[in-house]
């Protein structure tokens, strides 16, 4: 965990933590000496006695002041550090069978915020209770050994009771985490878009022993001595079981090396040769040697009933699952993920929408001349943003269409310059006259190289495409506008 850790703000931290640990110490010497006035019978110090109590009381009241301050811009420090890091590396390293969305914000806003709590404040918390313990520890034995002595001989008990329920105390921190779910809007877009944005790349006295001023420093210094051990081995156990929210977020913050953003080859040809393909632990096997081959310019179409295997024939070519057998070849050669998402733009049946600015939701935050964002906003059919890049977009795109707020993801795959585009059930959720209205701006693209999987695309748009095919018993089966296909 040090890698989180700005050292010279995190050792005036310790400073002041170990500062404002004396106050105790303090208290005790400052009481016991009242009294010790009194016994001798000193009685005009007492008044500046007092004065001066109140002087230093002071000054340990700022001391406080500055304490909480220093472990508060701590706190702040690591959280900026070690969230970002979880977040670019939770994004960067998703996959299908990885932690949900749910997952990642459960994480991110229960377990760190126990890591805050448990781990980083325990630990400034813990130093002043040592200072406190042991500066109390010494004014009690400089006033009496012996009773001293005594008084810790009772500390056994309780400092071994936290001991024995320390592995109750990680169960329930456990259980905490993990049934407390809540939801914060900017991090849910940040991981609800983790695939798209890969995709784009914490006592008594004894009589004739013992003066007045010596038992009042004694019992004071006894309760706070009892009551800061406690402290301390409570922080420590509370400490401890941050221990496997620890190990996860030392497991989850490198954030990969950034993949080289080459300028890929033009799609010239994109070929599925004999590909079968079936999910672990799967019965059956959703594809048998499947078979698809189109050039630069095609628009094809493959249509299927729900759950028969549409969408994972996307993601079979984006590189995201494996086939048991057979290829996915772009230029007759094979590619990697990160070469699919220099190729592909992908349009889904909920687009994913950032609350932000319409250029940041084309952008991705990536820099950009406006101008070349205007161009993919007008080429998506939104002209109206192309001179409003600065529009706000609300949660969810609520102050949008879901026509605009589909247009808005095929500008982005514009923008990104990716000329494949694979678009999974993309006008689903829309009514016919704006589906037909993204149709026609797709289609009759030139440059554009479509694959586009639905089940309820209207007759009159078929002819727009070049090839129509059927998903078919795990074949595909080429339409050819009659009613005999063949395959």
């Amino acid at each position: 965990m040090r890698k989180f850790i700005n050292y010279p703000l995190f050792s005036l931290a310790i400073f002041t933590s170990i500062l404002a640990g004396l106050e105790t110490p303090f208290n005790t010497f400052s009481y016991s000496f009242f009294f010790y006035l009194i016994e001798k019978k000193h009685l005009s110090w007492i008044i500046p006695t007092i004065i001066g109590m109140i002087l230093v009381f002071g000054l340990f009241a700022l001391l406080n002041y500055w304490k909480n301050w220093t472990i508060n811009r701590n706190i702040y420090a690591i959280n900026t550090q070690l969230k970002t890091r979880y977040v670019l590396h939770s994004i960067a390293a998703t996959t299908l069978s990885g932690p949900t969305e749910s997952d990642h914000v459960s994480f991110f806003m229960n377990d760190l915020k126990l890591l805050e709590d448990n781990y980083w404040r325990q630990v400034f918390s813990l130093i002043g209770s040592v200072v406190m313990v042991l500066g109390t520890l010494s004014y009690a034995l400089y006033s009496n050994v012996l009773v001293t002595l005594i008084f810790l001989g009772f500390m056994i008990i309780p400092t071994l009771t936290p001991k024995l329920f320390s592995k109750t105390i990680q169960a329930k921190t456990t259980a905490w985490s993990q049934k407390n779910q809540t939801l914060s809007g900017t991090v849910h877009d940040l991981f609800h878009g983790a695939r798209l944005l890969k995709r784009y790349s914490a006592v008594t006295g004894f009589n004739g022993r013992l003066h007045l001023s010596q038992f009042v420093a004694i019992q004071f210094s006894s309760s706070w001595i009892l009551n800061g051990f406690n402290q301390i081995v409570s922080g420590w156990n509370t400490l401890n079981s941050t221990q496997e929210i620890r190990q996860t977020v030392l497991n989850n913050v490198a954030v990969p090396a950034k993949v080289p953003n080459h300028t890929a080859p033009a799609v010239t040809t994109l070929a599925l040769n004999h590909v079968t393909f079936a999910y672990p632990q799967a019965p059956h096997a959703i594809f048998h040697q499947l078979n698809l081959h189109l050039k630069a310019g095609d628009k094809v179409l493959i249509r299927g009933q729900s759950g028969i295997g549409k969408s994972t024939l996307i993601r079979l070519l984006l590189k995201e699952v494996r086939p048991i057998s057979g290829q996915a070849l772009v230029n007759q050669r094979d590619y990697t993920p990160n070469d699919a998402y220099q190729w592909f733009g992908v349009v889904g049946q909920t687009p994913i929408i950032f609350q932000d600015t319409v250029q940041a939701n084309v952008t991705l935050g990536q820099p950009a001349n406006p101008t070349s964002i205007s161009t993919a906003l007008t080429m998506a059919g939104l002209p109206e943003l192309a001179d409003h890049l600065n529009t706000p977009v609300r949660e969810n795109g609520a102050n949008f269409s879901g026509g605009q707020l589909k247009r808005l993801e095929i500008a982005r795959a514009l923008f990104f310059n990716r000329r494949v585009l694979l678009i999974d059930e993309g006008t689903a959720s829309l009514d016919p006259a704006t589906a037909l209205s993204i149709h026609r701006q797709i289609l009759k693209n030139p440059h554009l190289t479509v694959i586009e999987v639905d089940h309820h695309i209207p007759a009159e748009i078929l002819p727009w495409y070049s090839s129509i095919y059927d998903l078919q018993a795990g074949h595909l089966v080429q339409y050819q506008g009659t009613n005999n296909p063949t395959q």
